[in-house]
């Protein structure tokens, strides 16, 4: 059943054609997820739905009675509202019921209240303010239900807006980017509770993981059209590579970064195993496909050189408070070259603080931060577009460089260097008033790097942009030589570029982990569900030796792993209290850390081993 249709929709602009004839349908359950490159015009397409603009010709049909909820990129709610008010201004009956409820309360009207009542009771009316202030928690708003909206930052803006929507319970969804602002746990909640069979939504997102999880069709917009594929975004890749070779059009570079992306989700850790064997063996069978096609290197920018054994930066009994609230205390690291860190934690935990101290931008409580006398520091904010609307895309690049100087010691022109980075000619005239949201965000970017920076900063990068401009800036960053911090909410984008962890977790010092995000999340899940109680217990020796199953050499290994499990956890915890002595002392704790994730391990290994073999001898 059809809860929304697009029928001959088209729209375009005076100089350019977005979409025109689509016919598509939205079935109850179904979870979309819309796909396209920056400018084709999803966004418009999402505000065509909504019926906040018109299109060319066609027409939406919405089916009588269904109640649509829009995720906004910027709220548009009555300004005096408190996010109390915002929440309880949704469309839904339960609602509308409960505000009538406390109407009749303060006008003590008894026989009203009474009727209300009754019918609240039938919708779950008396769940409402729970529900509001689960959701809020969720988002970390439940503090702050007195302040005006208008107050707010603008990511709490958007968090707040998701709250809304989910708390308005529609029965189609539209999202533009709803992991925009939220932390890494607040995407995982968010990817489990949109999994709902009851839920109908469809969505823009680049989050590559959540789209995998969450949407079972994707509707491609590309050349005007829309290419409606059913199954999720794995399946999607391969359909989509298996088109543009029976078109003849498939293009040597974007065949390289399907393949990289594939590749990368073919060898997800082990935190992410329920996806298929199936899928796996898919995965690989398209990369072999791929790979068939000559590669070609993204091309490689200098970056200024710092000398052999030369400082690149330390922070020195680092402090930051943010106002009397401390978020660092006493941290000390040195930057090695070629340093991979993803800096995880939830929001408010300091993440952006460290980057603006790191920057200078901030000073710090106290301590310092030292800079090698060479670095370079590339930093990108993700709310801090500085382009010029007046100027023309390659106007814009030039106000950085004429040529572009590349890691061989040649230049190129800053036109070939725009094209590498998907602006075609045609997109490098326009100005940049014209550029969609994404393609700003790249522009951004391409400023960034043109600078060579010998040390990347970068806080969200992500955000807004399509999956073909994800995967150069990836395949760029993967080459980049110097040190890296970056903030991302993207769990593929994470797992990819860095190769350790520094974990906010609000005790003001930094939690290191030696491994990308997915396998931080399958450590913590061992951890999680590992025994707590007592240590394993000892077998004697008689029933050792009564088992029939066991054979000679499982009995003389059960024996020994039952003396060797005790001296382990007992390894275990005498590092476990080495990482917290040094957890502010980063030179200290790596190496520690290293020996403590090993043991770790090697306990996880041998615990699983002494169960299976007393399983065994139980069984006996």
């Amino acid at each position: 059943m059809n809860l929304l249709s697009l029928e001959n929709i088209s729209k375009g602009f005076a100089d350019k054609m977005l979409f025109q004839g689509l016919y598509l349908g939205l079935q109850a359950g179904e979870k979309v997820a819309l796909v396209g490159a920056n400018g084709a015009g999803k966004s418009t397409l999402m505000k065509v739905l909504m019926r906040e603009v018109l299109p060319d010709d066609g027409r939406v049909a919405v089916r009588k009675g269904i109640r649509i909820e829009y995720l906004r990129q910027h709220p548009q709610w009555d300004q005096q509202m408190d996010i109390r008010s915002v929440m309880m201004s949704v469309d839904h009956p339960a609602v509308a019921l409960y505000n009538q409820y406390q109407e009749a309360v303060v006008a003590e009207d008894v026989e009203s209240m009474s009727a209300l009542g009754d019918q609240m009771e039938k919708l779950g009316g008396w769940l409402l303010e729970d529900r509001m202030t689960e959701l809020l928690r969720r988002f970390e708003l439940e503090n702050l239900v007195y302040k005006k909206w208008t107050e707010l930052s603008g990511g709490q803006q958007r968090r707040l807006g998701l709250a809304r929507l989910l708390f308005a319970e529609p029965d189609v969804m539209l999202l533009d980017e709803p992991t925009n602002h939220l932390d890494l746990e607040m995407v995982e909640w968010l990817e489990k509770f949109l999994a709902a069979p009851s839920i109908t939504l469809l969505m823009i997102t680049h989050d590559r993981y959540f789209l995998d999880a969450v949407a079972d069709t994707i509707w491609e917009l590309n050349d005007q059209q829309i290419y409606r594929h059913q199954g999720n975004y794995a399946s999607f890749l391969e359909n989509a590579v298996t088109r543009e070779e029976i078109s003849k059009t498939t293009r040597v570079k974007n065949q390289n970064l399907y393949r990289r992306e594939l590749e990368w989700m073919r060898r997800q850790p082990k935190a992410r195993t329920t996806k298929s064997r199936a899928r796996q063996d898919a995965f690989s069978d398209l990369e072999n496909k791929v790979s068939q096609h000559s590669q070609k290197k993204t091309m490689q920018l200098r970056t200024e050189k710092i000398k052999e054994g030369g400082k690149i930066l330390e922070l020195v009994n680092l402090s930051i408070h943010r106002g009397d609230k401390r978020l660092l205390a006493d941290i000390n690291y040195v930057f090695k070259k070629g340093d991979r860190i993803g800096l995880v934690g939830k929001n408010g935990m300091g993440k952006t603080s460290l980057l603006e101290t790191i920057t200078s931008a901030l000073e710090p409580s106290s301590g310092k931060v030292i800079h090698g006398l060479n670095t370079k520091i590339g930093y990108f904010r993700q709310d801090d577009l500085v382009l010029n609307n007046d100027l023309k895309v390659i106007d814009q690049v030039k106000t950085i460089a004429e040529y572009v100087q590349l890691a061989d010691g040649s230049e190129i022109s800053v036109s070939s260097f725009l094209e590498e980075f998907l602006f075609d000619y045609a997109k490098q005239n326009d100005y940049v008033e014209k550029l969609s949201g994404g393609e700003k965000k790249r522009l951004q970017l391409l400023m960034v790097l043109l600078q060579h920076p010998n040390f990347l900063i970068l806080d969200e990068p992500t955000n807004d942009l399509d999956r073909d401009t994800l995967l150069v800036l990836e395949d760029y960053l993967m080459r980049f030589e110097g040190s890296m911090i970056l903030v991302s909410h993207d769990r593929f984008f994470l797992d990819q570029l860095v190769d350790q962890l520094w974990i906010l977790e609000g005790q003001a010092n930094i939690k290191v982990f030696l491994g990308n995000y997915s396998e931080y999340r399958e450590q913590q899940k061992i951890i999680k569900e590992a025994p707590t109680a007592s240590p394993a217990p000892t077998p004697t020796k008689n029933n050792a030796n009564s088992s029939s199953k066991l054979t000679y050499g499982e009995r003389l290994e059960f024996e020994k792993l039952s003396g060797a499990l005790e001296a382990k956890e007992e390894e275990v915890k005498q590092l476990q209290k080495d990482v917290e002595r040094y957890a502010n002392d980063f030179e200290k704790l790596n190496p520690v850390l290293e020996k403590y994730q090993l043991a770790q391990t090697q306990l996880d290994q041998m615990l699983e081993r002494w169960m299976e073999l007393d399983e065994k001898n139980t069984d006996s």
